[in-house]
């Protein structure tokens, strides 16, 4: 018996590890060429870019500039007026939404605060100001009227240019006090003349300087 014997190729086994592959970096030559080829490619791109940002620059630094010299006026009227003093306004409720309204008595407790020297109040009325009678409630010349105690002249450190602020005697009448723009908008040049509000006759008592 003859026998053939097979004869086979044996293959070496792959190598399964991974092959680790090393980027490649540009030089400082190549990247100088590659970063520049937009500018040179596209020059009035360049252009309109480099003023917008020039633009948006100047325009910071504008905006910048006026909020500095907004808040430097605004610290300059608030150390005129004095920095001590505080100004509490009614407001909304915080669930219910409502005005909330400031207690009659609210001027003698805050007066009663340790540190408070003066304490006064005023409050805005719906009512119009007018020479007489005879001139049309519209006609108000932009005169606003507000209800004040006594010691929010003092609290203002505002003075009177003639006649007196409201005071227990005056105030048991109609007396109204004009400020010096008010005054001369209604052609009232001393106290003792009379003016029209919520259907009587004020006397002036007072004009403030």
């Amino acid at each position: 018996m003859r026998g053939r014997r097979k004869q086979g190729r044996t293959s070496p086994e792959p190598d399964r590890r991974a092959v680790a592959l090393k980027p490649r970096r540009l030089g400082p030559r190549d990247v100088l060429h590659v970063g520049s080829a937009g500018l040179r490619s596209r020059p009035v791109r360049v252009v309109l870019s480099a003023l917008g940002i020039a633009i948006g620059i100047a325009t910071m630094i504008a905006v910048v500039g006026i909020s500095a010299s907004s808040q430097a006026q605004l610290l300059q009227r608030l150390e005129a007026l004095g920095t001590n003093m505080l100004v509490a306004e009614p407001g909304e409720g915080m669930f219910s939404g409502q005005e909330v309204k400031l207690p009659k008595d609210a001027v003698g407790m805050v007066g009663r605060i340790d540190g408070v020297e003066r304490a006064g109040a005023s409050g805005d009325l719906r009512h119009s100001v007018r020479r007489s009678q005879m001139i049309p409630e519209e006609e108000t010349g932009g005169i606003a009227v507000k209800a004040a105690t006594e010691g929010l002249l003092g609290v203002l450190r505002g003075t009177t240019a003639s006649g007196t602020w409201l005071n227990a005697a005056n105030g048991r009448y109609p007396a109204v006090v004009f400020g010096h723009v008010a005054a001369e908008r209604l052609g009232i040049d001393r106290p003792g003349r009379q003016v029209w509000i919520d259907d009587r006759y004020f006397t002036v008592v007072g004009i403030l300087a």
